[in-house]
């Protein structure tokens, strides 16, 4: 099994506000649950000082890396102003972050191929995936070549090994037809090097940049030390002899069209969704049916309408984890202040990065 205590935690949006408060929403991978951490800096940042308002996300981190251990399954948001003091917590259904995308049903998008389709609640996780080098490359390899589709999104997250071994790989939201509709910066060889050194290093932070700016062939150049966490079953040299004998093929390989490739429409709007209705004060009037891309859970509970929990339990304590690894100081952490909020309905501008 593999732990992955220090890239547990990750900032998937935030709203970073002119003058503060400053709020990033991070997502526990371990829990699969979404916290916002709301730093109410007792000074306002300069919106021109860009490397200021940069580390607010370390230090939001930092935060709740501190207190997750310790946080009530039902907090969805913390709030602080000092760092090293106190926080409140909020576990009210105005501060749920939790979005789902509204997607289209499988019969409404007109593709021409039948589409087997897998419940939630029929996975079960046995154990967390390690770097099978030579299925993910054969995947890549029939998506690429057999069936004319750049998935796009390659990452150790979108990636899962059945009862029998097979690797699967999903979330096709940004896949699109080879010679068509494809992203360069997002082509599936830079995502397999990505993903690779990732899984067998645990260390992320080269793919926290824009697509445009991720250099795969500097990554190349790293050692690739292995995580003292994972387990491996060679050597990190023949995972990389491997990797390397696969890119060199992939230089004299063309895409060619052939009669397996795929065809698919394009996706079409979104479908029509319950959102809340505001009259011209901005007091929730009721309810409209209107297209709409993702829905809010709070709202879906605001209106009596259908949702999905993921949450689970915890596998281990961070804090415990990242110190004796070294990660971070023994330190007395705040007593943590919790707070019911008022239900002030908070907006807030998502800016998915």
């Amino acid at each position: 099994m593999i732990s992955i205590p220090e890239g547990r935690l990750r900032a998937g949006s935030g709203a970073l506000l002119n003058g503060g408060p400053y709020t990033w929403h991070f997502i526990d991978f371990d829990q699969r649950r979404l916290v916002s951490v709301t730093y109410c800096s007792p000074v306002p940042i300069p919106d021109e000082d860009q490397e200021r308002l940069a580390a607010i996300a370390d230090i939001c981190l930092a935060q709740l890396r501190k207190h997750i251990d310790d946080l009530g399954t039902d907090v969805v948001r913390i709030r602080f102003s000092d760092p090293e003091g106190p926080l409140t917590t909020s576990t009210s259904q105005d501060d749920d972050g939790i979005m789902y995308v509204n997607n289209q049903l499988p019969t409404e998008l007109r593709i021409p191929f039948p589409v087997k389709t897998l419940g939630f609640d029929s996975l079960t996780e046995l154990d967390r995936l390690s770097p099978q080098v030579d299925l993910l490359l054969s995947v890549v390899d029939d998506l690429n070549y057999r069936f004319g589709i750049m998935h796009q999104d390659i990452a150790a997250c979108n990636l899962v090994i059945d009862e029998k071994d097979n690797l699967r790989i999903f979330d096709f939201d940004f896949s699109g037809r080879i010679n068509e509709t494809c992203d360069p910066d997002r082509d599936d060889t830079k995502g397999v090097i990505f993903t690779l050194y990732e899984i067998i290093t645990l260390d992320e932070h080269y793919r926290s940049v824009p697509h445009d700016e991720q250099d795969a062939e500097a990554l190349l150049l790293q050692q690739g030390e292995k995580h003292p966490d994972v387990k491996l079953d060679s050597e990190v040299h023949e995972f990389r002899k491997v990797l390397d004998a696969w890119l060199e093929k992939k230089k004299t390989q063309e895409f060619e069209k052939v009669d397996t490739w795929i065809q698919w429409p394009l996706m079409p709007k979104p479908p029509i969704g319950p959102k809340l209705a505001y009259g011209p004060d901005g007091a929730v009037t009721g309810r409209e049916m209107k297209p709409c891309a993702v829905l809010m859970r709070r709202n879906l509970i605001r209106l009596g309408e259908p949702y999905m929990n993921w949450e689970r339990p915890a596998r281990y304590r961070l804090r415990d984890v990242l110190e004796q690894q070294g990660l971070q100081k023994e330190a007395d952490v705040p007593t943590t202040a919790t707070t019911q909020d008022t239900g002030k309905f908070v907006k807030e501008a998502y800016e998915v990065r």
